[in-house]
């Protein structure tokens, strides 16, 4: 459990699904992720052709190969992923587009 609330975190659905719902304008978002989950999928299924091949050579080789992709994984996200902290989807769209940042505002506080 714990291995996977770790591996979770930085595993690649986390990243597209973010990826997507910031880094593209909200009419192009739905799109933008659909194609991520395409991609992903296919790959996976090509990925899967050579999964009984890798098992036959132990199970280790596999299981270290699996790791190395997170890894990667994660340090692709935490290396290129953007710094938004703080920043309003406003603020984050209008960067993207290379305008002048509109007036920040101070953040809602959340009520429960």
């Amino acid at each position: 459990m714990l291995l996977t609330g770790i591996g979770g975190g930085f595993g690649q659905q986390s990243f597209f699904q973010l990826w997507s719902g910031e880094l593209f304008p909200t009419l192009l978002r739905s799109t933008a992720q659909g194609l991520m989950f395409a991609v992903v999928r296919i790959g996976l299924g090509f990925w899967s052709l050579f999964v009984p091949t890798l098992i036959k050579s132990g199970f280790s080789t596999l299981a270290w190969l699996l790791t190395g992709f997170v890894v990667f994984s994660g340090l692709v996200g935490f290396i290129f992923a953007p710094r938004n902290q703080g920043k309003t989807l406003d603020e984050i769209q209008r960067e993207r587009r290379g305008l002048e940042p509109g007036p920040r505002t101070a953040p809602v506080p959340r009520t429960s």
